[in-house]
C-alpha cells in the first residue's frame, strides 16, 4: 500500500469508504483507494470501532503520520477526496486534510434526492416525483456553469454557491480523472468481504489486521500481475491465432469473455477484434451473395 502512494494518480484523487462488522467485536474497516489504468489499488486502511468523527479523525491522523511526507505522491494530502454522504467521515477529513477538495459521490446525491422525494412529510405528489427527479439529474449532470444557470435561478446559485459543489459543472477544474462516483472503493470493499474474508467475520481485530495487511495485499498483487500478463501476452496471442486460423465464428463472444476475465480490455485489443469481426461479417455477406447467385442461376 505504501508503494502505491507513489503513483501519480494517488496524489490527484482518492476514494474512501467504510464497512462495519468485519470481525466478531464489530470493528469497522475504512479503505483508501487510488485509481490506476489497471483499476483500484489500496493506499491505506484504518481499523476502528465506531464510525464517529473522533475515531475517524484519530485514524486519518495516524495514517497520515505513518505514511509520512511521501504520502500521496509526496503531496502530503491528495488534491481530491471522493466520499459518500457521511458527515462524521467528511468532517474528520476536513480537519486532517484541510487543503483537499472533498467531493460527494454523485450516486449518493441522487439516491438522497430520491429518498427526499418519497418522504411523505414533504407532500410530493406521486405523479411529480419522476419529473422532479429528472430535472434534478439534469442539474447534477450539467456540463458547465452556463447550462446550470439555464436550469436554476441565478440568484439562488449566487447565494448558495458552496451548496452546488456536488454538481459536475463545478468539477471541471479538479483532477477527478472523470470519476464522479465512489464505485472503485465500494466494489473493492465487496471484494474484501466476499473473497478475502469469504463472507465470514474475522475472529478478532488481530486476525482482521492480518487479513488487511497480508491477504489483501497478496490478492491485489496477484490481480495486478494477472492484468499485466494477460494484457501483454495472452490476449495478443489469441488475436494472432485468430488472424492466422480465421476459425472463430463469434467474435463478440470472445470480447465478452475477455471482459469477464480481466475486467477491461485495452483499446488496441478492441480495434483488432473489431477488424476481425468486420472481416467475418464481410465474408458471411459474400458467402450469402454467392449462394443467392447460384440459386438464381439454377
Amino acid at each position: 500500500m505504501k508503494r502505491a502512494n507513489q503513483e501519480k494518480s494517488s496524489g490527484e484523487i482518492i476514494f474512501i469508504d467504510s464497512s462495519g462488522s468485519c470481525d466478531q467485536s464489530g470493528s469497522c474497516v475504512t479503505f483508501l483507494f487510488g485509481s490506476t489504468k489497471s483499476g483500484g489499488i489500496p493506499l491505506g486502511c484504518i481499523i476502528h470501532q465506531l464510525q464517529t468523527q473522533e475515531n475517524y479523525t484519530l485514524g486519518f491522523a495516524q495514517l497520515k503520520s505513518v505514511l509520512g511526507p511521501t504520502a500521496f505522491r509526496g503531496r502530503g494530502e491528495p488534491l481530491v477526496i471522493m466520499t459518500d454522504d457521511s458527515s462524521a467521515e467528511r468532517n474528520a477529513l476536513k480537519s486532517v486534510f484541510p487543503h483537499s477538495n472533498l467531493l460527494l459521490c454523485i450516486f449518493h446525491v441522487l439516491k438522497a434526492m430520491w429518498r427526499w422525494l418519497w418522504d411523505s412529510k414533504h407532500d410530493i405528489a406521486n405523479q411529480d416525483r419522476k419529473h422532479l427527479m429528472k430535472l434534478f439529474r439534469s442539474i447534477a449532470y450539467a456540463d458547465n456553469e452556463e447550462n446550470l444557470v439555464e436550469m436554476v435561478d441565478t440568484r439562488h446559485i449566487n447565494e448558495n454557491r458552496s451548496n452546488f459543489k456536488w454538481c459536475i459543472a463545478y468539477r471541471s477544474t479538479l483532477r477527478t480523472r472523470e470519476h464522479n462516483t465512489n464505485n472503485i472503493v465500494e466494489s473493492s470493499i465487496r471484494v474484501f468481504k466476499d473473497i478475502v474474508l469469504e463472507r465470514c467475520k474475522a475472529f478478532n481485530a488481530a486476525a482482521l489486521v492480518d487479513f488487511v495487511g497480508n491477504t489483501t495485499e497478496d490478492y491485489h498483487g496477484r490481480r495486478l500481475l494477472k492484468y499485466a500478463n494477460v494484457r501483454t501476452l495472452r490476449m495478443r496471442h489469441v488475436i494472432v491465432q485468430l488472424e492466422e486460423e480465421d476459425s472463430f465464428a463469434n467474435i463478440n463472444a470472445l470480447v465478452v469473455l475477455a471482459k469477464l476475465a480481466i475486467g477491461s480490455v485495452d483499446e488496441t485489443f478492441f480495434q483488432d477484434m473489431n477488424k476481425l469481426h468486420a472481416n467475418d461479417d464481410k465474408s458471411n455477406e459474400t458467402e450469402a451473395q454467392d449462394n443467392f447467385d447460384e440459386c438464381m442461376v439454377v
